[in-house]
């Protein structure tokens, strides 16, 4: 994306989340090799889709996959992770096994 070079990935799940958030790729069947000829045909036919793709691509990559972007998506996760509170221990069994603890998300 980064170069602002058209970019074809496949239809499984994380590359297809990946094209649908930046608008910058064309998906193909996974699998399915007559269905990435069918792609690249049709890219190859419109250079100026290609052009469009590749732009998206490169102002998407800019703009989403920076190290402050990263930041943003590592402190929101770590501070989801310290609201959730650790439930009361759970008594272990006479045999002697460790104890387990749960962890639930603080209802906040």
């Amino acid at each position: 994306f980064s170069t602002g070079r058209t970019v074809v990935l496949s239809n499984v799940r994380a590359l297809a989340r990946i094209a649908e958030q930046s608008g910058a790729a064309a998906l193909f069947e996974a699998g399915e090799p007559g269905s990435l000829v069918t792609v690249l045909t049709e890219l190859l036919a419109d250079p100026e889709r290609c052009r469009d793709l590749a732009e998206a691509g490169a102002t998407w990559v800019r703009a989403e996959r920076t190290w402050a972007a990263n930041a943003r998506t590592y402190e929101q996760v770590y501070r989801q992770a310290a609201t959730a509170t650790v439930a009361p221990t759970i008594p272990a069994p006479r045999s002697g096994a460790e104890t387990a603890t749960l962890v639930t998300q603080d209802a906040r």
